[in-house]
């Protein structure tokens, strides 16, 4: 059956199991969230020393996977066996025959990241109608930020805008890394339930001041001193001062306000369909410093994205194309 993240994680609560949980897709952290969440619920802390297995598809194979499903639980309701990486399990459809007919007695658990499992496979067919199948489907990076609100608003936290924005950009937009994070910073702040870029400098080490989102609201506002600035601060940091991370977000940004210069007549529609709802006003001001340019921002973005894999600049230092681009942006 295939399910729902919100209704798996509801029926794990009210301890409602499937016999088998097929969880694949590209997208890891909610992989991870109901594997997790299986793990804390299913058996007590005593229980686990004699009922739960950790398993990695790499290390087994079908037959040792299938011996510790038919073994019987010692002093405890189930019998819990994790497969972790089980998109490196070779062979899946041997266990056809368990699928079909599965010890009531046994929960197994394929967290299988990465990818998808193939629906046209007789394997999916079968678990299909015996077992819990989730499919974890890629968030794109406009739904990111307010996936992380949501999981902080679920523990009566909030957090302002300007740290949720270092957050997620300094992380790449990787939600596993930033829910982390955040788990952190929950427990850190649990007495004020609030969290600030303070917080996120103090805490985490992103300057508020010097990061790549000033870098890139600078280069919106055409104002090269700030830019410089910030550039000289973040040369003490390698992974932020890197070109394609750099290039990146600026295309990223700049690629949206092409789309709502083109979309005068309706920027709030077209803002809302581009995730960028909160930050419109950032994006309009960069409308209106840039204008008919933003083509050829875009053009020159590319043009040192190429740089930056070698192509046109060999031997140039990466700071100093940084420099060199910025430049030709702001002096449109």
């Amino acid at each position: 059956m295939l399910a729902k993240f919100d209704q798996i994680i509801k029926d794990i609560q009210n301890r409602k199991f499937y016999p088998v949980y097929f969880l694949s897709g590209e997208e890891s952290y909610f992989i991870d969230h109901i594997t997790d969440l299986l793990i804390n619920n299913v058996l007590t802390a005593a229980e686990k020393d004699f009922n739960m297995t950790v398993m990695y598809g790499r290390d087994n194979n079908t037959g040792t996977i299938l011996d510790a499903c038919v073994r019987y639980p010692f002093m405890a309701p189930y019998n819990l066996i994790i497969i972790k990486e089980a998109q490196d399990l070779k062979k899946i459809d041997e266990l056809n025959q368990y699928f079909e007919n599965p010890n009531p007695a046994t929960i197994l658990v394929f967290a299988h990241k990465y990818k998808k499992i193939d629906k046209r496979t007789n394997t999916y067919k079968i678990l299909d109608k015996n077992a819990c199948i989730y499919t974890s489907e890629k968030i794109k990076e406009n739904e990111i930020p307010e996936l992380a609100r949501k999981y902080l608003g679920a523990q009566n936290f909030s957090i302002d805008q300007k740290a949720l924005n270092l957050l997620t950009e300094y992380m790449a937009n990787d939600l596993s890394i930033i829910i982390n994070q955040l788990e952190k910073l929950v427990y850190l702040k649990r007495d004020s339930k609030a969290i600030t870029s303070a917080d996120i400098e103090q805490h985490i080490g992103i300057s508020k001041d010097y990061n790549v989102f000033e870098l890139q609201k600078a280069i919106a506002n055409k104002d090269l001193v700030k830019a410089t600035k910030i550039l000289n601060y973040l040369k003490s940091n390698p992974k932020a001062m890197a070109i394609q991370l750099i290039t990146a977000m600026l295309f990223s940004f700049f690629s949206k306000a092409c789309v709502l210069y083109y979309h005068k007549k309706d920027q709030n529609k077209a803002a809302e369909a581009l995730g960028i709802k909160y930050y419109l006003q950032d994006y309009t001001q960069t409308v209106n410093k840039y204008q008919g340019k933003l083509p050829n921002v875009i053009s020159i973005l590319k043009e040192y994205d190429l740089k930056s894999k070698g192509v046109d600049a060999i031997n140039t230092d990466e700071s100093e194309l940084i420099k060199e681009m910025i430049f030709r942006i702001v002096n449109l």
